[in-house]
């Protein structure tokens, strides 16, 4: 057996970012429940996002298959890409191989397998162009609706070039820390998608185009999934000109209030947190959170009051 790990990398990226060189992290920190923002900077700068952007591309090929009736057992044949210079393909992809849907759906949620993305957005973009009677670029068609999806969730700053995360071909796609946790919170609901991406590990079996069939290891980049702080989904992602990022489910124990008829109250509390553009992610996001708990108790403390416009709350469409 082939084994891969697919680590969150750990030295100190030297990036770019659209609103400016050696930018400090942009992050959010937000109650899921109620969207409530508990801490934020710098969250409605535009920066490249890498592979956060495989969040979409999985919630646009899980959508249509649900819609299709397609199964993810469907084996898929990785074309013939423009394997544009650094694209990641951990798992040694080349056209003419074939995985199924939901190996595809684990590497590019799991991993940070840009060649499963493209696989994924050519097979479902050439079953759109069939069904609508059309000729096109299957991967265009995709991305137009990744665009299309971001657009209904409100997530006005997102733009989406490629269905991977790669820097390559000169087109980078570009989110802000608010709208990726407007991805995050649609995500939080998605049960198909959450048990994608709480898995810590899979077995992946490849079919290479001459015959031969591998199976490959892969361990989920989020390492974070592994700790002791109640990260229970989303992903994360690198590359050198979008740093680390990171979008954070994270659980804390229900509130529990005894009522007077007896029965009991539950107040069950989730954080989502997003971060673009770090240089540790894990040693970042460890810090933030416990600063973003205690944000929510002295909220909680205070009876949950909001100002009239509750602009304090995140919009989600």
């Amino acid at each position: 057996m082939i084994r891969f790990l697919i680590p969150v990398l750990l030295f100190t990226f030297t990036f770019t970012s659209l609103a400016g060189p050696q930018l400090p992290e942009s992050y959010i920190v937000l109650e899921r429940h109620s969207r409530k923002v508990l801490l934020a900077s710098g969250s409605e700068h535009k920066r490249p996002i890498a592979s956060l952007s495989h969040m979409v591309t999985a919630k646009v090929a899980l959508d249509w298959a649900k819609a299709s009736g397609t199964s993810t057992t469907t084996m898929l044949v990785v074309p013939q890409h423009r394997f544009h210079k650094g694209i990641d393909n951990p798992l040694g992809l080349h056209a003419g191989d074939q995985l199924s849907m939901r190996d595809a759906l684990y590497a590019t949620i799991l991993g940070e397998d840009s060649v499963s993305a493209m696989t994924l957005a050519s097979h479902v973009g050439s079953q759109l162009l069939n069904r609508r009677q059309l000729v096109g670029d299957p991967q265009s068609v995709f991305v137009n609706e990744m665009n299309h999806l971001t657009r209904s969730l409100g997530m006005r700053s997102t733009r989406f070039y490629l269905p991977s995360g790669g820097d390559s071909n000169g087109r980078k796609n570009v989110s802000t820390a608010s709208d990726v946790a407007r991805l995050s919170h649609t995500l939080s609901t998605d049960t198909a998608y959450g048990f994608y991406a709480k898995q810590k590990q899979r077995s992946l079996k490849i079919l290479k185009r001459d015959g031969r069939e591998s199976r490959i290891e892969v361990l989920n980049s989020n390492k974070l999934l592994r700790s002791k702080i109640k990260v229970v989904g989303m992903k994360t992602a690198s590359s050198p000109t979008a740093g680390q990022c990171a979008s954070l489910l994270v659980d804390k124990y229900s509130y529990v209030k005894k009522l007077p008829t007896g029965e009991e109250q539950v107040t069950p509390v989730q954080m989502i947190l997003v971060i673009l553009g770090s240089s540790d992610i894990e040693n970042f996001a460890m810090n933030l959170i416990p600063q973003g708990w205690t944000q929510y108790e002295s909220w909680r403390n205070g009876g949950y009051m909001s100002s009239p416009d509750r602009r304090e709350f995140l919009k989600v469409f």
